[in-house]
């Protein structure tokens, strides 16, 4: 359980066997094509960029869109739970040679989403004439038509509503200056079709101008409002006709998504392999590549590279001292999946010692603890156990999933220890805890999170002891981590002398650690006086381990919130379930309220026992830094690609 030993793969192969050799390397992945130092091999040149990758990009991301398109107008299963198909590497080569078929089909799916756009601002751009012809449905003139005759002018507008009265008014009372005729109405105003002689236009567009009318003009428009809106309306019909012919052809094409799918990995692989080999140079002939093989698959890759053909010079060389190299980690089932909470904070660097194996224990502890309820256990490590197997997550979703279900576990035997069950349900049902109560026994439960932050911080240093015994460093830690445990645990002893009745042990410890420190913090320095002060002022970091301690409450906050709040939602269902309809409500409430609590809980689990790793244990011995490994390999996206042969 370490840091995988790698070695520099220098490789000589013939230009023509380019390609097949760096399929057969992703096939195997496990070799990692690093970069060359520019002009490092003069008798190459870097490989001529083609025009192959921007195309296949352009192609991958019409792929998606089709996906996306089909996953959205389609009757599909969609997100996290769907089981990936699995499907042979053969099968998923021969994609690339019937890639144009799947590309009509991608191109298809775009004509049809480019129509509906059209039919939905279309629909959009109906909706909003009809909206406007409305109100004009009592005018019999086609619109066309409104202009006047020779001694007549004819104009349509509209009057505000609280001005209506009085404007119909007056104009009766003057029916010889002109003719106005209601013809509809909107929301805030009356509309009119107006018609006087031209000799009176004057005094006719003073009256009409006094009560506020407003022309209205309706441009290269024919028929009347009521023609027009019929038209529109048969012109709506057949565009949802149209709708509904598209909406079914997608959903044929719904058939075809996992063809499109297989597509998008097959490019995917494709281009993968082309960026690689964009790190390679080349001569006339030959081709180049240096790159990262994990120790242990030397063999493999020199095996398969052999058979593949008798014109290649594979070379393994030792990394070389106080080199870097990219990191690969070799580690059990259970701490494997703590990687993806390490690789959030950094990747560990080559030369230091794998933070995981020493994390995953502490993390599954404190998780567990943060919940604390022994049913919300049960369920969470079931339910994520049985997706990652059965939907058969893979890379970084698998291992979280895995996380939460050991988390799970945790918080089971927390939650036996601490007599908590669906909040105080265990309780009212005589289930007594075998620890602790955290709600009756808070300074009990506040001093056992202050003693495991204690034992927590404790392995921190004892990491960085080893680690620096490990690389020959014995002094540095006995100076920089064994006088810190003995003032440390001289100044515990000291607080618990009373309960303890050690007498005065840890006095007299504290003294021999300051002492200790004191003489040995500051043996960097140059002077005397410097390594003495910098000495005295380390003993200030007592007040940082302190304040460390403290952070180690929120595993009691966090507990007791989650007790607290299950123990509410049972309090509002026995409050409603006195009736045979209440406790209908009442199972719906605890159902839901317990669902919220394990969500919400198992979250702020997540993200605080997260924290505790990366500044206080973290903070004590690990650096980060380094690059994860990343060979060239078959990565996908929506299927699980398995190889008939054994490599």
């Amino acid at each position: 359980m370490a840091i995988i030993e790698m070695k520099k793969l220098l490789l000589i192969g013939m230009e023509g066997e380019r390609d097949k050799i760096l399929k057969s390397l992703q096939k195997m992945g496990n070799v990692e094509i690093a970069e060359l130092d520019e002009g490092e091999l003069d008798d190459y040149r870097a490989i001529a960029q083609n025009d192959d990758l921007e195309v296949l990009y352009e192609d991958l991301s019409k792929v998606q869109f089709a996906i996306d398109f089909l996953t959205r107008h389609g009757e599909v299963e969609k997100g996290m739970f769907q089981v990936p198909e699995e499907i042979s590497y053969n099968d998923l080569s021969q994609v690339q040679n019937h890639k144009d078929i799947y590309l009509r089909l991608v191109d298809e799916c775009m004509l049809l989403d480019r129509r509906l756009n059209e039919i939905i601002t279309r629909t959009s751009q109906i909706q909003n004439a009809m909206g406007q012809y409305e109100g004009w449905t009592g005018l019999d003139i086609p619109l066309d038509n409104i202009g006047g005759t020779r001694y007549t002018t004819a104009i349509i507008g509209s009057v505000p509503n609280n001005s209506v009265h009085i404007f119909e008014e007056k104009i009766s009372k003057d029916a010889q200056l002109m003719h106005i005729e209601r013809v509809g109405s909107s929301r805030d105003e009356a509309n009119y079709f107006v018609i006087y002689h031209k000799a009176s236009e004057n005094k006719a567009q003073i009256l009409l101008r006094e009560f506020g009318f407003s022309d209205v003009t309706f441009e290269d428009v024919k028929g009347t409002p009521k023609s027009i809106i019929q038209g529109l309306d048969r012109e709506l019909v057949l565009l949802k006709e149209e709708e509904s012919r598209i909406t079914k052809n997608i959903q044929e094409l719904t058939n075809r998504l996992e063809d499109v799918k297989l597509l998008y990995d097959s490019l995917m692989i494709e281009i993968d392999r082309i960026e690689s080999a964009n790190r390679i140079v080349e001569s006339d002939k030959t081709f180049f590549l240096r790159g990262w093989v994990p120790s242990r698959e030397v063999e493999r890759v020199r095996k398969n590279l052999d058979r593949l053909s008798q014109y290649i010079y594979m070379e393994f060389q030792d990394v070389i001292e106080g080199e870097d190299f990219p990191v690969e980690l070799d580690n059990s089932s259970f701490v494997e999946p703590f990687e993806v909470i390490t690789n959030l904070y950094s990747t560990p660097n080559a030369r230091e010692l794998d933070p995981n194996v020493y994390m995953a224990p502490f993390y599954t502890l404190f998780f567990g603890m943060m919940v604390g309820d022994a049913a919300y256990g049960v369920i969470m490590a079931i339910i994520c156990a049985y997706l990652v197997k059965k939907l058969k997550w893979r890379g970084d979703t698998k291992k979280l999933g895995l996380v939460i279900a050991f988390g799970g576990i945790s918080t089971a035997i927390w939650g036996v220890l601490f007599g908590s069950w669906f909040g105080n349900a265990g309780e009212l049902m005589g289930i007594s805890p075998v620890l602790l109560s955290p709600l009756d026994q808070p300074l009990e439960m506040l001093v056992l999170c202050f003693g495991l932050g204690v034992v927590h911080l404790f392995a921190g240093m004892a990491v960085k002891a080893y680690a620096n015994i490990k690389e020959g460093n014995i002094w540095a830690a006995v100076f920089d981590q064994g006088f810190w445990y003995v003032l440390l645990i001289g100044l515990i002893l000291m607080l618990a002398k009373s309960q303890l009745g050690i007498g005065d042990v840890g006095k007299y410890m504290s003294i021999a650690g300051s002492i200790g420190l004191i003489l040995t913090q500051g043996r960097h320095q140059k002077g005397i006086f410097k390594k003495l002060t910098s000495g005295i002022l380390s003993l200030y970091d007592v007040t940082g381990f302190l304040s460390d301690v403290l952070s180690y409450s929120r595993l009691f906050a966090l507990g007791l919130t989650t007790g607290i709040i299950g123990t509410v939602i049972n309090e509002i269902g026995i409050m409603f379930g006195k009736t045979p309809i209440g406790w209908i409500l009442a199972a719906g409430i605890l159902v839901v309220g317990h669902i919220f609590n394990i969500l919400i809980n198992s979250i702020g689990a997540y993200v605080h026992s997260s924290r505790l790793q990366y500044i206080e244990f973290f903070g004590k011995f690990f650096q980060g830094g380094g690059q994860a490994f990343k060979p060239l390999k078959i990565k996908t996206k929506y299927t699980q690609v398995y190889d008939e042969e054994a490599i």
